[in-house]
């Protein structure tokens, strides 16, 4: 089987050694030419032109910077894709997968979608996880050589969209976002001259916590079970209150804070203050004004 990968950037050049590694047939494009020589190295071949750099190929892989980019970077070229899998590894919106896909059905190619969750530098590692979504058949095609890339490949479902869906609640809302809730807080300690590293700020302590609860959360909204006879939701938005005004007080924005205030104020309007912490989930899909 042969692998044409487009772009090759940090992704891209780690994505290519890993399919060169694993034995496969392997060719990279990429608007810089000189970027991708390098991995003539490990017996990857280079193209200058994009058109080759397809006809070489049984499979696509895009590891251009986004799936708007890889439409511009097909843009004209989609006809040379006939009964070509395409894969996609990097991130885009669920409605411009599904575009993608429709795109692709109507010259005979088949698409694979797929989001990385790991850096460039875990590539190739038994570890490192790709969700990928779309056509089932391309999946089991190709699926040894996704796991040669990273361990953990998991197809995730028919709907193209599904993996851009994973990655824009697990790697954006949860795991971005999150790092920027531990960043607002990192910051209020550095300004209040604590340091975070001292065994008594217990950072363990919090981050064990935080594995329990949520996988706890998981369960609650699994089972549609928001009942507690813990800390009421009503009590967490009292104590985010505080908090937040304590940040505010000593100079902080509390960005991060206020959206977690905004959205327990938004669950208790609605009648969810004696449920649990999960209960809010009920609202979150209500627009609502944010915090100046």
């Amino acid at each position: 089987m042969r692998y044409s990968v487009l772009g090759t950037g940090l992704m891209g050049t780690a994505v290519a050694h890993a399919l060169a590694k694993s034995g496969r047939d392997t060719a990279v494009w990429n608007r810089t030419i000189s970027r991708a020589e390098p991995l003539t190295k490990v017996g990857v071949s280079v193209h200058a032109d994009i058109g080759s750099v397809l006809d070489a190929a049984d499979a696509v892989v895009l590891t251009v910077l986004d799936l708007d980019s890889a439409l511009e970077t097909l843009d004209g070229h989609f006809a040379a894709l006939e009964d070509k899998a395409v894969i996609n590894l990097m991130s885009g919106t669920p409605a411009l997968a599904r575009e993608m896909a429709q795109r692709l059905e109507k010259v005979g190619a088949r698409y694979l979608d797929g989001t990385i969750q790991c850096y460039p530098s875990d590539i190739g590692a038994a570890e490192a996880l790709i969700n990928l979504s779309g056509d089932r058949a391309v999946w089991d095609a190709h699926k040894d050589a996704l796991v040669a890339v990273a361990g953990r490949s998991t197809y995730v479902g028919e709907d193209p969209g599904a993996a851009s869906i994973l990655d824009a609640a697990l790697a954006g809302t949860f795991y971005t976002a999150g790092l920027g809730a531990f960043c607002e807080a990192l910051a209020f300690l550095r300004d209040s001259n604590i340091d975070p590293t001292r065994p008594e700020v217990a950072l363990d302590y919090w981050l064990d916590l935080f594995r329990a609860q949520a996988m706890q959360l998981v369960d609650c909204v699994a089972k549609e079970d928001f009942a507690t006879s813990e800390a009421t939701l009503a009590v967490y938005l009292a104590a985010v209150r505080q908090w937040r005004d304590t940040m505010l007080a000593a100079g902080q924005r509390g960005s991060i804070m206020a959206a977690a205030q905004q959205n327990l104020e938004t669950a208790d309007a609605a009648g969810y203050g004696s449920s649990s912490f999960a209960a809010q989930v009920l609202t979150m899909s209500s627009p609502v004004n944010s915090f100046d």
